[in-house]
């Protein structure tokens, strides 16, 4: 569009400047302005493009490597019968389940709440109130040693620590977390970070980083266990010998310098006030107040209850209750007050824990044994202890209420409590059930997950509240050995579990625990697989001892060695065909089909005899296949009735000879191997394979398990999960996989072979590494999604600071700012001159959000070398996570999905406005709201509106000068060159007059040429037979002669011979005399009508005629020359209406080029070469072809579009006038035709003459 535009603009322009005797019309200064503004508008406006939609699920999709397969005959099997008398003949013993000792067994620590809760009534108005005279408290002049704070160390966090003494759904921080030592102190800030207080340092998390502020930083610590956020956003920290603040705006470090006693911290909190209660172990209270700068202490001379302080709790109207061991006071500021709730109001042993508060405005008061729940009325309290939840529950510390109002309760001995109160139920979690374990605080970090920290031993832990960390079971846990091979979801519901100890049988419903092995009647504690027949039967088989079969039913443990029962073989896998009719394959490549209707047993040999050939698994396919999957023979379909097995083989296909694991899913076969995982389709004979490059953990897969469509592979990393649009064919199939690892919560991830199985609420049950029964709870999709934020942004490889300086905590302008070494100091007004961030030429409307990033950022035109830093606010399953983003004005799409938590490098940006956007996903969440940061890049000053605005003035005032001179000078030329026009008219008239004449004689003498050459070939034509008359004429004269002779002799029969030989001459005298008549009389037809006189002609006769012609009339000139002379006529062409003379001429003119073109290449070709010119008619369409091909050099390339220009020749001088083939052009194009060239050089060249023939 703008091209259009811009042509006839630039037309115009160029008229201007190049022409200077033209005259500038208004149309062409119109076009000029246009042409001004659209420059204007080019250089004001940059291309941008929008961010399109994010990428939909389908681009987490994965794409199987697809191959085929087909199954080929391989042998028929033949079956051997073997004796067999039934079960009762083999050696058995009496079983009875309810006889084997049980013992508690609890995979999620729930229960419901026991008996009822005691209730005691409380006389509020009556309780002991003293004045508060909180101006007579001991206080002193607030002081604080103020301090540089460095800038952090920042690492990558680690991954948290599964820890087997924990319960299910519990994490830690272990080692590879990133920090060192004990961890005592826990809080999640304002903006979503949590922070940790360690022995010598206290530590940023958000999700993927750790910031570390400690000794280095100018921090000096010892061991902090408190954090807390005041609403100026300062940080207090708490510990032995110490209180400090910190001001990360500023980054100053406040440490409190006092004469009171602060010994010890157990809570910080601020009031309404702002002022800051910190409780001292067995001092009391400190409170400071930085409005008034003082510090106060409230101690029991002062009206203290107790003689320990633990807790500050601040109520909604202002009041602050204060816990201690002795009761809690209760001071009200507005009616100047002190309420004390005394022990014997309270229920559960001395000592008062943490405070927490309800929607409802139920108060609750945690104490040693239990929890006080006082009622909004403050006239009764409600008590749950031990009573109603579990011995544990005891020494609690720490309340709080989570959004849903659950209560949730810290102990010293490390457990942890949840306790709805709504549905009467609790589930408890250990934590660490070490002896003095305080769990003291409790953090909820908005991503389902509480974190709990342990004062005393420093730890901390991460409690699932979504339920989905997988379980894992160990022998600490009850189960009888770690080795699990073989798990089986009964149809009772229970579980049996199959391990190298014996068989573990788990009861859900009743939470207990039982143990078989020998001494309970198996034939050996090694059970490696589980099977449980329609009938109810439990076959537990050890391949290398036999089958205990337990009959429930019956009460019965039946006992078949493999001697007795197999001939020695191993039993390995097992399926029922139908009722009481069983396919078993063992270790040696057998099958054995065990018929307990009739008593018959009979087997046959898949393979050679080996363990290569151990059969790991049977599937039905119908009445009478069966698919068979060997250790590193194959995978067979055997037909039981005929003994006929094929063999899979086939393309793309790795490794499906070393099988491990098989099943069959809607007809398909899956097949687990070592080097990943193979479908069969039947449908059409494709195979699709699945390795870690589409998203397994790892190759080698050792089970297959399917729930619903859904595929669960046990892999020696992990489990994943495939699934597929079930709506779709195989081929169209869109698939995705997620693994579950380490960070979801699996201790040990190598699965143990063929040992999972699905239960009743599809939960994932297996062996894992030989060391412990894991369960699984497969997480659903997530409607909630994650919370991406833009961290930060390098400038110009510099990571710049925006937060701006400011000096509200300060009180004097002459403090003084210590270094981080403590060594020396700056007055505080050079400090902030000092500190002051070095953001010259950029500019910003301050910072914002929990990143200080810039609102309305301004950067100056040098710095445009931009990386944005971002992450996705999520303390869970971070590993997982995946990024997109976007640069408006830049990028077209987004970028693929990546772990890395910066952007690319986008150097030289070009000035703007953009907006930087960014979204991330877990594994079970779709695409989050895109996170935005708008910025914009400024120009130069020559890059401005204004400057392209005067730039454009400037160019348009000097071109309308330019214009107006111009014009004026050509209004004085203008009659200069009228005359100057007439003169110059008059002279041309002349000489065009001169060539009109010089072209009519040229055209004459082109025609005079033309009429010598066809003059020369009819000469030439009507010599022959003038020749034939003149020669048979004197023939016939001597004939005369002698028989006149004879005559006179008397011979008349010598003379009338001679007589028939005159007689015959004569005849042909006449022949060619004709023929003579017949040229002649055929060339006066041609002559005879009038120029352009058009009438029905043979073609292929006008070519014949013109073609000998041509050919005599260049014989005529050189007697030397000869040609190859060829006709092609097309027979049924007809009369074609024509001008003959005309076309006569144009085939007279190309067939002398002709002729001229192979005599010339005589001179220089090679011996051999044979002159060949070749003529020919045909009919195509409502045309009619007239073809002259010759083959001599063929027309250079440079000359090819000059060949039909009048006057134009590549003859010698005297041989050409260069108008033959311009007239014939005229002439074929006046008939309406076309004249073509074809020609190659060297080769020859062909003419083709297209006549219509309508």
């Amino acid at each position: 569009m703008f091209k259009q535009f811009y042509t006839p603009i630039k037309n115009n322009l160029l008229t201007i400047f190049l022409a200077p005797q033209s005259f500038v019309s208004f149309s062409q200064i119109r076009a000029l302005l246009l042409l001004m503004a659209l420059l204007f508008f080019n250089l004001s406006c940059k291309e941008t493009y929008e961010a399109p939609e994010l990428p939909n699920s389908s681009s987490e999709n994965v794409e199987p490597i697809k191959g085929s397969f087909r199954l080929i005959h391989n042998d028929t099997l033949t079956w051997t019968e073997h004796p067999f008398a039934g079960l009762e003949a083999f050696p058995n013993r009496p079983f009875s389940l309810e006889t084997v000792e049980s013992n508690f067994f609890e995979l999620e620590n729930s229960d419901s709440i026991s008996g009822t809760f005691q209730q005691k009534a409380i006389d509020w108005e009556n309780l002991e109130t003293k004045p508060l005279n909180f101006e007579e408290w001991p206080k002193e002049t607030l002081q604080f040693k103020v301090k540089e704070l460095g800038a952090p160390k920042i690492t990558k966090a680690g991954g948290l620590t599964l820890n087997q003494a924990s319960s299910v759904g519990v994490t830690s921080i272990g080692s590879d977390f990133g920090i060192d030592g004990n961890i005592p102190g826990l809080m999640k800030d304002s903006k979503g970070f949590i922070w940790f207080g360690s022995s010598n340092s206290i530590i940023k998390y958000d999700g993927n980083n750790l910031e570390f502020y400690g000794s280095s930083q100018g921090l000096s610590l010892t061991t902090v266990e408190l954090l807390f956020e005041d609403s100026r956003g300062l940080y207090w920290l708490g510990g032995p010998n110490f209180i400090k603040a910190i001001d990360f705006e500023n980054s100053l470090v406040y440490e409190l310098e006092t004469g009171f006693d602060v010994t010890i911290n157990y809570d910080i909190k601020e009031d309404h006030q702002g002022r800051i209660w910190i409780a001292n172990n067995r001092v009391g209270f400190t409170v400071i107040d930085l409005k008034e700068n003082t510090i106060r202490q409230f101690t029991q001379k002062q009206g203290l209850i107790g003689t320990l302080s633990e807790h500050v709790f601040i109520d909604d109207d202002g009041s602050v209750l204060l816990s201690t061991s002795g009761g809690i006071n209760i001071l009200d500021f507005k009616e100047g007050t002190n309420r004390i709730i005394p022990p014997e109001q309270l229920l559960g042993g001395i000592g008062v824990g943490l405070t927490a508060k309800n929607n409802s405005g139920d108060y609750f008061i945690v104490s040693a044994e239990g929890i006080n729940i006082l009622n909004k009325g403050k006239d009764s309290i409600t008590f749950i202890g031990k009573e109603n939840i579990d011995e544990n529950f005891k020494g609690l510390l720490q309340v709080v209420l989570d959004e849903n109002e659950n209560v949730w309760v810290g102990t010293d001995f490390g457990y942890l409590y949840k306790i709805d109160i709504k549905k009467n139920v609790y589930r408890s979690y250990t934590l660490d059930p070490r002896q003095a374990r305080v769990v003291y605080h409790l953090v909820f970090d908005g991503n389902d997950q509480l974190w709990a920290g342990l004062v005393v031993g420093g730890g901390v832990f991460v409690v699932d509240l979504k339920d989905t960390q997988p379980a894992n079971i160990t022998p600490e846990r009850g189960l009888g050995d770690p080795n699990v091979w073989g798990t089986l979801q009964a149809q009772d519901r229970k579980k049996w579990i199959g391990t190298y100890g014996g068989i573990d049988i788990i009861d859900l419903e009743d939470k207990s625990i039982k143990h078989l092995d020998v001494e309970q009647g198996l034939l050996d504690n090694r059970n490696s697989q589980l099977y449980q027949s329609s009938d109810g039967r439990i076959w537990g088989y050890s391949p290398s001892v036999g089958i205990s079969i337990i009959d429930q039913q019956n009460r019965r443990i039946y006992r078949l060695s493999n001697k007795d029962f197999l001939n020695g073989a191993n039993p390995s896998h097992l399926i029922e065909w139908e009722a009481n009719k069983f396919l078993l394959g063992t270790t040696q490549g057998q099958i054995f089909i065990i018929d307990l209707n009739n008593n018959s047993l009979r087997s046959v040999q898949i393979n050679e005899p080996s363990t290569t050939n151990r059969i790991y698994e049977l599937i039905k396919v119908d009445e009478n296949h069966v698919w068979v999957a060997t250790r590193e023979g194959g995978t067979f379909k055997l037909n039981l009735d005929n003994g006929l097995i094929q063999k899979v083989v086939g393309n793309n296909i790795v490794d499906i000879n070393r099988n491990y694991s098989m099943l069959s899913e809607n007809g398909n076969v899956w097949i687990a191997t070592l080097q990943g995982i193979h479908l069969l389709d039947f449908s059409d004979n494709s195979s699709y394979t699945f390795t870690i490059a589409q998203g397994l953990p790892a190759n080698d897969v050792y089970d297959l398990v399917e729930n619903n469509g859904i595929i669960y592979a046990g892999t020696s990393l992990g489990l994943a999960i495939i699934s597929r649009n079930e709506e779709a064919p195989l081929a169209e199939s869109s698939w995705n996989i997620q693994t579950i690892g380490r960070e979801q919560g699996l201790a040990h991830m190598d699965f143990d072979q063929n040992s999972m199985s699905i239960d009743e609420n599809g939960r994932i049950w297996g062996g894992v590494d030989s060391q412990a029964l894991t369960v699984i709870e497969v997480p659903e999709k997530e409607n909630t999604q994650t919370e991406t934020v833009i961290t930060g942004l390098t400038i110009n490889d510099q990571r710049k600071d925006f937060l701006r300086r400011s000096e509200q905590f300060f009180s004097r302008g002459n403090d003084t700012v210590w270094t981080t070494d403590g060594l020396s100091y700056k007055f505080a007004t050079d400090y902030f001159e000092s500190t002051e961030t070095d953001i010259s030429g950029i500019k910003y409307q301050g910072p914002t959000g929990p990143f200080n990033l810039p609102k309305e950022l301004k950067l100056p035109p040098d710095q445009n070398f931009l990386t944005f830093n971002y992450h996705a606010f999520q303390f869970r399953d971070q590993g997982n996570l995946k990024y997109t983003y976007f640069l408006e004005g830049i990028d077209r799409n987004w970028s693929e999905a990546t772990n890395q938590t910066h952007s690319e490098n986008y150097r030289d940006l070009p000035p703007g406005d953009y907006v930087f956007k960014v979204a991330s996903k877990n594994l079970y969440s779709d695409w989050s709201e895109p996170a935005n940061f708008s910025f914009t890049i400024l120009p130069k000053w020559w890059q401005t509106w204004w400057a392209k605005l005067l730039l454009v003035v400037v160019l348009s005032l000097i071109l309308w000068s330019v214009i107006w001179y111009r014009s004026q000078w050509l209004k004085r030329e203008n009659k200069i060159l009228e005359q100057k026009v007439s003169d110059r008219t008059e002279q041309l008239r002349n000489k065009i007059q001169q060539l009109k004449s010089t072209q009519s004689q040229l055209i004459q003498s082109e025609k005079m040429a033309s009429l010598g050459e066809l003059t020369a070939g009819i000469a030439h034509e009507i010599q022959n037979p003038l020749n034939f008359v003149n020669n048979f004429s004197d023939i016939n004269k001597e004939l005369i002669d002698e028989m006149q002779e004879e005559i006179r002799k008397g011979q008349y029969e010598e003379a009338l011979l001679i007589s028939e030989d005159i007689k015959s001459n004569e005849e042909k005298i006449i022949h060619h005399g004709k023929r003579a008549d017949s040229i002649v009389k055929g060339m006066l037809q041609h002559s005879r009508n009038s120029v352009g006189q058009r009438e029905k002609v043979d073609i292929n006769l006008l070519c014949d005629e013109y073609l000998r012609l041509a050919y005599h009339g260049l014989r005529a000139k050189d007697k030397s020359f000869n040609a190859t002379l060829l006709t092609n006529f097309e027979p049924a062409l007809g009369k074609v209406e024509i001008v003959p003379q005309d076309v006569g001429r144009v085939i007279l003119n190309i067939l002398n080029n002709a002729f001229y073109a192979v005599k010339e290449k005589i001179a220089t070709a090679p011996s051999g070469y044979v002159p060949t010119v070749e003529i020919s008619t045909a009919k195509k369409g409502n045309s009619i072809l007239i073809v002259i091909k010759d083959n001599g050099n063929g027309i250079p390339i440079h000359v090819r579009d000059k060949i039909f220009q009048p006057f134009y020749t590549t003859k010698t001088a005297g041989n050409g006038t260069g108008l033959g083939l311009s007239l014939s052009y005229d002439i074929v194009k006046a008939h309406g035709g076309e004249l073509k060239l074809e020609t190659k050089e060297g080769d020859g060249t062909t003419f083709i003459v297209v006549l219509p023939n309508d």
